[in-house]
């Protein structure tokens, strides 16, 4: 989970992809719609950043 002055702003989890050169990504949820993938947990919190504003 992800927090932004105590509220909930987002999540960050490792998921498996079918791709043997990328075996993982981090998957990045937003809001009820917002999603993405990162391939490092550093890029994942980034993007959390960017969609909050």
């Amino acid at each position: 989970m992800v927090y932004e002055d105590r509220q909930k702003v987002g999540r960050v989890y490792a998921t498996r992809i079918s791709d043997p050169a990328l075996p993982w990504l981090w998957l990045v949820q937003v809001g009820p719609v917002g999603h993405g993938y990162a391939p490092y947990m550093a890029e994942a919190l980034e993007e959390v950043r960017r969609r909050i504003g």
